[in-house]
């Protein structure tokens, strides 16, 4: 409930003393001879304002039209697109988007303003017993917590049905990294795999610490493998095309197997994307099926570039130098945890 509640004296020609009240955005007031009348005028007003909050959470909502979570979706993947806020990449729209889709599976049909707080923790226990980790349901709750916000600022509701809880989430001060004798059983299956992408992916990953957003970017043209020194471009195209940290850079090919894998790439169209259709292979489908079969555990590329970092900084690199191959913004956040 939005109100405020007070009084105050303005001096304009002798003294003139005045009480207001806010209840939801509409202003009350009401000029008094003196403080005393202002007084009583107030504990009126604040029994009414108690009253009001009283009737509870149902009377707030029948306030409020009468949206769905499945119109509120819309007015948000418009918000994102428009780049108010901030402008985002291309992969973290998608990645927006699937995840939307996934919270408007359960919550599509259903009217943001009967939403109660007991809805929103039944939520994320159901989340939480489907074996997703702390963070992706964070993210699943972020994406109601938006379309809350969003529908206030466009007028659709009045308020925010109700507050919407994050778990905590546990900082580790060193981020995983894959252990070798799992890579060397992911690479030696991969080699006899007939899908040449999935060594490539394997590969790009752990010996070059491309992330898969920038997997997915990759193009035929950023591979730069005639010379004596070998390297990829990982590029910035456009503000909703670019790398995490906004700059492109060199990656250095330090091993012949990744230089092998790479050159086993057919040939295509310079600007063809390396691993096919941008949207299709966004989720990586061809390597998770292939890592489940391995490992028996879900895809986990970014720790094949943890590998690639913990070796670079054991091996005696520079920081400087694994920060500006990796495209990393700071030293002290990413280069400590060794991510």
């Amino acid at each position: 409930m939005r109100y405020r509640l007070g009084s105050y004296i303005r001096h304009r020609d002798g003294v003139q003393y005045r009480a207001f009240i806010e209840i939801l955005g509409r202003r009350r007031s009401q000029v008094v001879p003196n403080a005393e009348t202002a007084k009583r005028l107030l504990r009126t007003w604040s029994e009414e304002k108690v009253l009001i909050e009283n009737r509870g959470h149902a009377v707030r909502r029948a306030a409020q039209p009468d949206v769905t979570y499945a119109e509120m979706g819309k007015h948000l993947e418009a918000f994102w697109a428009s780049g108010v806020d901030r402008v985002r990449t291309g992969t973290t729209l998608r990645g927006y988007r699937l995840e939307l889709q996934k919270v408007l599976k359960v919550w599509g049909t259903r009217r943001v303003a009967e939403t109660r707080p007991i809805d929103i923790q039944r939520y994320a226990d159901r989340l939480r017993m489907s074996g997703l980790s702390t963070s992706t349901v964070r993210h699943f709750l972020d994406k109601l917590s938006a379309m809350h916000r969003l529908a206030v600022d466009l007028e659709l509701l009045l308020e925010e049905p109700c507050p919407v809880p994050r778990p905590r989430l546990i900082q580790r001060s060193e981020r995983p990294a894959i252990s070798e004798p799992a890579l060397e059983r992911l690479v030696a299956a991969a080699r006899e795999h007939p899908d040449w992408r999935v060594l490539a992916a394997i590969l790009l990953a752990a010996d070059a610490g491309l992330r898969r957003g920038e997997l997915i970017r990759l193009r035929r043209r950023d591979l730069r493998l005639d010379g004596d020194r070998p390297f990829i471009h990982v590029a910035v195209r456009s503000e909703a095309d670019r790398t995490k940290a906004g700059r492109a850079r060199d990656v250095p090919v330090l091993t012949p197997e990744l230089l092998e894998a790479l050159k086993a790439a057919p040939l295509g169209p310079a600007e063809q994307a390396l691993f096919g259709s941008r949207d299709q292979d966004y989720r990586f489908d061809f390597l998770q099926s292939f890592w489940k079969s391995v490992l028996d555990q879900p895809a986990q590329l970014h720790q094949l570039r943890h590998r690639w970092v913990t070796r670079l900084l054991s091996g005696g690199t520079p920081t400087a130098v694994v920060q500006r191959w990796a495209g990393m913004r700071t030293r002290q956040r990413r280069i400590g945890m060794r991510t």
